[in-house]
């Protein structure tokens, strides 16, 4: 039981981290996106 509750926290934390890693990556694409406008214009 103490095994299953290991588990799914690894689980969570690996959930927390996958999300901050998509926000971060969403938010790298968005500023390059802007980039690449203003160099356009």
């Amino acid at each position: 039981m103490i095994c299953d509750r290991f588990y799914f926290e690894s689980i969570d934390s690996l959930h927390v981290k996958i999300n901050k890693l998509i926000e971060s990556v969403a938010i790298i694409a968005i500023k390059m996106q802007n980039d690449l406008r203003q160099t356009s214009m």
